[in-house]
């Protein structure tokens, strides 16, 4: 399967549900639908501009007019505001559009990530060398373990002494009585 072909990547699953189908069919309604789409804008963009022509043309010395001014002017509002709309709807789509890529992206990496951990603990040299690295790491932790009750040992043992030795020297050191 080829990611650079994506007509070829149709996955179909027996347990499908009429709601999945519903689902599929929506998603693929708003992509024809932006295809479609793009198609018709070109074409009624040229269409839109020779007609401006035209009319530009026809109603040229009629809009040079004082008569025409107020009309202008609240054209002008009206383009800017409809001008103001669209360029929200580009910027929200285009956020959007980078959010949905980085989504896409990290959902690729999550699973490229999974995959291939779960081929590495399919090998058996690598259980092998996790196992090594396990035992290798407790053995480690037990000689810690031996060598600090080792210096605790002994330092008790110095306290233990001194407090005996020092009770010795206080029994010697008392008046019999």
């Amino acid at each position: 399967m080829s990611v650079s072909d994506p007509s070829r990547m149709v996955i179909s699953n027996e347990d499908e549900t009429a709601g999945f189908n519903l689902r599929y069919s929506l998603i693929g309604l708003v992509f024809h639908a932006m295809d479609a789409g793009y198609d018709s804008v070109s074409h009624l963009d040229k269409a839109f501009l020779r007609a401006y022509t035209l009319v530009a043309r026809a109603f040229s010395p009629l809009m040079r007019s004082r008569l025409w001014r107020p009309i202008q002017e609240r054209f002008d509002l009206y383009s800017e505001t409809g001008e103001s709309i669209v360029n929200s709807w580009i910027r929200t789509g285009r956020r959007e559009e980078q959010v949905s890529r980085a989504l896409v992206r990290k959902q690729a990496y999550d699973e490229i990530v999974n995959d291939f951990i779960a081929y590495l603990a399919q090998k058996p040299e690598v259980r092998d060398l996790v196992q090594q690295q396990s035992v290798g790491l407790a053995e480690e932790i037990i000689e810690d373990i031996r060598e600090n009750s080792s210096e605790l040992d002994s330092l008790l043992e110095q306290r233990v002494y001194r407090l005996v030795r020092r009770r010795r020297i206080d029994d010697q050191t008392t008046p019999n009585g």
